[in-house]
Formats: C-alpha cells, structure tokens, sequence
C-alpha cells in the first residue's frame, strides 16, 4: 500500500505522470479481502466461560458493543466514496486550481471532468450506515501533504474528505458551521472564527465554497441530513436550504456524499438538479434469508454465559421477529438477552432471555423503503466473513427467503410431493421447537409491532392460529380465554 494508517502523511506521487498532483497522490483502491480485514471489529472470543465471575461475564457481554461484522454492500458504499474522491481531482474546477501547476511544468496537456461525482447513501436506520462510512473514510488518509512535484517545489495542502453529522436542530447556518470547523479540525486553518463573526448567511454561503476550493478538498460527507430537512421543513426554509444544497454541488470541485435516512428523500425529489447528483444506494434491513443466518451464526459465537445455547431454527426466527432483519438491533438484542439471562441466575441463552430483552428494547422495526433494496441482495465475488470458526447449528434447513413468499411456498410444496414420492426420509423437528415457534409473545407497543417473517414453512402456525391456540391450551383453558389471552376478541360488558 501506498500510506499507511496515518492521517496525515506526505504525497506519493504513482500512476501515470498527468500534471495532476492530486490525482497521483490518492492511495490506490484496495482489494475486497484487504477492505473486510480492516472493516472487520470483533470482540474476544469466549475460552473457558465456566469459572470467570458474573461481574466478569457483565464485562465480557458489554464488549459485543465492538463486534462489526463486514457485509457485502459495504464494499459497494467503499467504491463508491473512493470513486467520488478520485472524480473531484478530475473535475473541472480541480483543473482550474492546478492549471498553473500544470503549465509551469512544460504545459502538458490534461483531460479532467466537468463533474464531481455526488451520491447519497439512505436507508433505515440501525443497518450501519454511519459506522460503515466511517470506517471506509477511515481507510484514506484525509490530508496529504504536497512538498516537491516533478522535482520542482510545490508547498500543498491536499484534504481528501470531511465528515460532519448534522444536529438534531441543524439550521442552514449551522450546517456551514460545521463544515468550517470540520476543516480547521483536519487542516489546521482557522476559517471557524474568521467567518462567524457578524456575517449574513447569503456571505457565508459564499465563503464556503471559497473555503471547499482553497484546501483542495476532495469529497464532503453530510451525515443525517435528514435533521437539517426536518428543520428546514419546520422553520419554513427548506428552498434556501435546497437553494445551497443544489449550489454547492454545482459550484465547488468537492463531490458531496449525503447519508441520512430515506425521509431525506422528499428534499432532493424537489429539484431536479439535486435529484440528478444524488444517485445512490436506497438501502433496506436484511431479509430473513441466508444473509441474515450468516450474521446471527457469527454472532451467536460470543456467549459468554456458562453454557452455550445452540443456535435453533426457533430462535432465529425469533431474532428476525424482534429485529426485522436490521444489523444493530439484532446484536443489542443478543447483547440484552444475555444480560437478562444473568440477571436471572440463568446458565445458558433461553427463549424467555430473549423475550424479556425484546420488551425492554421495544424496538420498531422500520418500513421497507419502497424504491430500496435489501442488504441482502448485495454480491461480492469471493467476499469472506467471519473468522472460520464452527457453530453447533440445530435444525438449521428452514432458512427463508421472503423475496417471494408465493415462489417458495409452492417449491415447499413441491419438494415436499417429491419426496414423499421418493420414499425420502424428512427430518423430524423436536416438538419443543415447535411449540416454542408458535408461541412468541406479543409485545404491545404503541407504534407499528414487528414485521411477521414471510415465507413460512406450509406445516407452521402463526400465534393467532385458532387451531394452534387449542392445541397449545391442552384443553385445560376454555378457547374463548385463551382467544381473550391473545388478544383476538374484545369483551364488552353490558
């Protein structure tokens, strides 16, 4: 590799010679398995979980707050920041700013773009945007410092990205704020006071886009934009926010990176030239397919409990029911879990653990973005998670696609026709399994509850299954109170 993981460091200069030294300076694009290494946050392995201490265990249980399990689509979010760098040292007003540069170096001839590359990255939240993006930028070093080029002097500050969250009142002053003290954080400038001090917001808007150019900065990352949306939309401002917006991504040579969730959409839709200039991922939570039984298997190796609960199909459809698929809900869940479990003098991860985690959290699973895709779909040639190491998997066939619930109900069905055709022998599921699958417990919740997996198998019951209810009572609780228990009848006292 070119750098290193320092910050800040001197130019390199490789590739072909174009009178670009911006360009010639960016670090190379790493391979997919170099990304995943360096993405990649694990916590400790649990050894010998039966002679620590409760108090050891609680220590242990809070550091799965650093696993980071790289996925697919993250490789697609690092190209695409990559590109857009690279793509704002090509640009036109990139070629304006070295011009002389270039001229006084033997004239050479140079062909650059009109256009950084701008995008937007939204999606639901909890799927691991902003960590994601964090850790990508993290991968380039954000300032290079330029001294010699072609053996003639050349004193340069080059900054290749920023990164600013807005805040949750993030007004269109507030938002160049940040970027200022965004860049005397990494530059070492002092542009913060220089332009705060008794200046209209028409003049700073101006200064900022003086300010981009002057530190030949290569890509600005706006995170939840959706705040300074929200904001505009409630002070009435939302044209000149769209106004300075649409401006800054016409007029400076940085490309802009918006990431926020999909409620930020309605912004860019109302103009076209902002619309145009941010394409980009629309991203929604996992499916319950194999994406999602490959990140819940890599996780469900941190128990540090004293015996290790096996990773059951009914517990991972318990995981989807009370997650949605959505990354950081499914690792505070199992997190929560094994902290109830503790607090209960319990041995192992049960079921009702898991329960209990769930009705603390209340999490609400977000909606589908209609135009989005599911992080599931993402493909990566020859793309490697986790470290290798064999889970006990029991009754692990049921994985569900619910892409199209239709399509696999009918190839259960089929399958099944065959083999019983066949004289193939099925395996049998443990009647505990069965039952403890048809018994999730509802948690009332003021919003929207969880979304139900789609795609079951054609043998399983829902809870509200009338059929099933009578079953589960034994025939020792009369239906109509067990109907009453699961809140399918109303009673009306008259």
């Amino acid at each position: 590799m070119k750098y290193g993981s320092d910050n800040i460091v001197d130019a390199i200069y490789s590739g072909e010679k174009n009178g670009n030294p911006f360009l010639e300076a960016m670090p190379e694009i790493m391979s997919t398995q170099e990304v995943i290494r360096r993405l990649a946050s694990f916590p400790k392995l649990p050894q010998d979980t039966k002679h620590i201490t409760d108090e050891q265990r609680e220590g242990l249980i809070s550091s799965l707050g650093d696993f980071f399990l790289p996925m697919p689509y993250m490789i697609y979010i690092y190209h695409k920041l990559h590109r857009a760098m690279l793509s704002s040292c090509r640009s036109l007003s990139a070629y304006q700013r070295i011009q002389k540069i270039d001229s006084f170096f033997n004239g050479r001839p140079v062909n650059f773009l009109t256009q950084p590359d701008n995008c937007a990255i939204l999606g639901v939240p909890g799927i691991g945007k902003t960590s994601t993006i964090k850790r990508c930028l993290s991968l380039v070093p954000q300032v290079i410092r330029h001294h010699e080029y072609d053996s003639r002097p050349f004193e340069c500050t080059q900054v290749t990205y920023i990164y600013i969250e807005c805040p949750a009142d993030c007004s269109l002053k507030t938002l160049c704020y940040e970027i200022l003290e965004a860049i005397d954080s990494c530059a070492g400038t002092n542009f913060l006071t220089k332009y705060t001090t008794g200046m209209s917001l028409s003049a700073l808007a101006t200064h900022i886009k003086r300010v981009v150019s002057s530190c030949n900065l290569s890509l600005i990352v706006i995170d939840e934009i959706q705040n300074a949306v929200d904001f505009a939309n409630k002070s009435h401002r939302i044209k000149p926010l769209i106004k300075f917006l649409v401006e800054l991504t016409n007029e400076v040579s940085s490309a802009i990176c918006f990431v926020g969730t999909t409620s930020a959409e309605l912004v860019f839709r109302q103009e076209m030239h902002l619309m145009r200039r941010t394409r980009g991922y629309r991203l929604n939570a996992m499916k319950n397919d194999g994406a999602f039984y490959n990140f819940l298997k890599e996780l469900w190796q941190y128990q540090y409990l004293e015996r290790p609960a096996k990773l059951t199909n009914t517990m991972r459809k318990i995981f989807y029911q009370y997650s949605g698929g959505v990354p950081s809900y499914i690792v505070h869940l199992f997190q929560e879990s094994q902290s109830q479990a503790l607090l209960n003098n319990e041995k192992t991860l049960t079921e009702a653990s898991v329960f209990k985690a769930a009705k603390i959290l209340n999490y609400v699973v977000p909606e589908p973005y209609v135009e989005g895709v599911s992080i599931s779909d993402f493909e990566v040639k020859d793309f490697y998670i986790g470290h290798g190491m064999a889970t006990d998997i029991e009754d692990a066939e049921g994985i569900e696609n619910t892409e199209n619930t239709a399509e696999v109900a009918a190839t259960t069905e089929t399958t099944a026709d065959t083999a019983n055709s066949n004289n193939a022998k099925k395996p049998e599921k443990s009647k505990q399994n069965k039952k403890a699958a048809s018994a999730f417990p509802a948690i009332k919740k003021e919003t929207n509850p969880p979304a139900a997996p789609k795609g079951r198998p054609v043998s399983d019951r829902e809870v509200e299954d009338i059929l099933q209810i009578y079953e589960d009572s034994n025939r020792t609780i009369p239906i109509p109170r067990a109907l009453i228990e699961k809140d399918l009848v109303t009673v009306i006292l008259c």
